[in-house]
């Protein structure tokens, strides 16, 4: 009796001996292929792949905007796009500020090149208006007010004021001074704006002829501008 006892102990403990080694191997080989630097299996579910949808987009340089256009980067803005319309009435508000300014000129100024200055100035000037306003008229093409224009229309009132504040030579200085700053702020205008912007050939005509004038103006006003410094150092 005492011999089959000893006989099932021992072989209820060989089976539980067996059991704990073959769960210790087990446990190595799940920790051997949880290793990192080891190769997992790849997932083959489907819905694991993300595909590019209208929100997992990747963003590209130029991508158009709501409408199909290429999305402005920070350029000029269409304040600044000038029609031919509005280049006309830009071009009638400098010839005009400039007959104002030189007719107050011709009454005001000292000095005889100065006061021969501003005569050709009404003339150059009041010229050009007039061609400006029948080209308008030809092409039905009306003079169209903008902010460029009615920009230029309030410096010309400022320098009116200044102009009629000034006396004796201090006039022809500030006259003459300011001439030579308009006409280089014109033929700016002209070469950045107004033809690279202008469409009617004709119209792009008037402003090449308007530079031209524009430029030997310049050119006289820096004369007189020198002449009147040489006298105040004598």
């Amino acid at each position: 009796m005492k011999a089959r006892c000893v006989i099932s102990i021992s072989l209820v403990g060989a089976a539980l001996l067996s059991a704990a080694c073959n769960r210790t191997r087990n446990d190595r080989e799940d920790n051997v292929m949880a290793a990192p630097g080891r190769d997992q299996p790849r997932s083959t579910d489907a819905s694991a792949a993300v595909s590019p949808g209208p929100g997992n987009q990747p963003s590209t340089p130029g991508a158009t905007g709501p409408t199909g256009n290429a999305e402005p980067s920070g350029g000029t803005g269409a304040a600044s796009d000038l029609s031919d319309a509005q280049i006309f009435a830009v071009a009638d508000a400098a010839n005009a500020g400039e007959v104002d300014q030189a007719t107050l000129a011709r009454l005001k100024a000292h000095a005889g090149s100065v006061k021969t200055f501003a005569s050709g100035m009404i003339t150059d000037h009041g010229a050009a208006k007039k061609k400006g306003r029948e080209l308008s008229k030809e092409l039905g093409i009306p003079a169209q007010s903008s902010a460029f224009s009615a920009g230029l229309e309030r410096d010309s009132e400022s320098i009116m004021s200044d102009l009629r504040r000034a006396e004796g030579d201090a006039f022809d200085r500030v006259y003459m001074q300011t001439q030579v700053k308009e006409h280089q702020q014109v033929l700016k205008m002209i070469d950045d704006q107004l033809l690279p912007q202008a469409d009617a050939p004709k119209l792009k005509d008037l402003l090449t002829d308007m530079r031209t004038t524009v430029q030997k103006h310049l050119d006289h006003a820096q004369a007189v501008l020198s002449e009147l410094g040489s006298k105040s150092h004598l």
